[in-house]
């Protein structure tokens, strides 16, 4: 299989199959940049950070060899994914602990001094595409920080901001995620109940037309924990049956039941609500 084969198959068995042994295996014959990601977070998924770090690591250091010193043909999907690749990292460092106060949010960006980068993408919009699309990541991630930080009406603001965006086709993949982060801010303010509830509903709806078990799963596991912190019984039940009910491994249920126990634990100790 070509470079482009080998990551389709392993993001398909991730995602549609949600297979995550079979889909190290795989990921284990590439040398795609972006295959160290897929590595990464599944290795963040089993809480073995310590390994995570180093797919990352080789991830960051193969990005920059392939995207802008290096000569490897190179494709527009190669944008996101390495937008995707700084954005799993950061995901990663906040599901292994909450960030320090003095965390600050650091941009991703693309080197503009590697003018060879966007002509070879061979892409006229390559450009323009790219800075887009890591803005509005940013936008978000920087929503995601301030709201796990504790300043609930910065982040609202922030993911005010995006969602236009993310509705406009920019990275639809990320609005529920979108809609769920604002919905806690909303709740962590205590006076948006009406804008709590929409922005959760909103949340609810993107689960059900969101492409992919392992998606839809991590979703799962963020409803079943926030409703599980908020009292809701019936409803975290309900979340509870929904993720178990996917055809896949056992061992990827029992990964997201845990994800979502560490998500609870993390609320309660908080006493607000977080999804990492």
């Amino acid at each position: 299989m070509t470079r482009e084969e080998v990551l389709a198959s392993c993001l398909k068995i991730f995602e549609d199959e949600a297979d995550y042994v079979k889909c190290l295996n795989l990921l284990s014959t590439s040398d795609h940049f972006f295959a160290r990601d897929l590595e990464g977070w599944i290795h963040s998924l089993l809480f073995d950070f310590a390994k995570a770090k180093l797919c990352y690591d080789v991830g960051l250091r193969l990005a920059d060899e392939q995207l802008f010193t290096g000569h490897v043909g190179l494709t527009i999907m190669d944008i996101p994914r390495y937008v995707f690749l700084h954005t799993q990292i950061f995901e990663s460092a906040l599901m292994e602990k909450h960030p320090d106060p003095a965390t600050r949010f650091v941009e991703i960006k693309f080197k503009d001094d590697s003018p060879n980068f966007w002509k070879r993408l061979n892409d006229k919009n390559a450009e323009s595409f790219g800075h887009s699309f890591a803005n509005a990541i940013n936008r978000y991630l920087e929503a995601c920080l301030l709201l796990h930080l504790g300043y609930p009406s910065l982040s609202l603001a922030k993911y005010n901001e995006v969602l236009p965006v993310a509705s406009a086709n920019v990275f639809t993949s990320q609005l529920g995620k979108i809609y769920f982060g604002k919905a806690l801010a909303c709740y962590n303010l205590g006076n948006r109940v009406e804008e709590f509830e929409k922005s959760l509903e909103d949340a609810v709806m993107a689960v059900h037309t969101t492409r992919g078990i392992s998606r839809q799963m991590s979703r799962a596991a963020r409803f079943y924990a926030i409703f599980s912190f908020l009292g809701r019984k019936k409803e975290a039940q309900e979340w509870r049956e929904f993720l178990v009910s996917f055809k896949c491994p056992d061992l990827t249920k029992e990964i997201y039941l845990k994800l979502s126990q560490r998500i609870l634990a993390r609320c309660n100790q908080l006493d607000r609500a977080v999804f990492f």
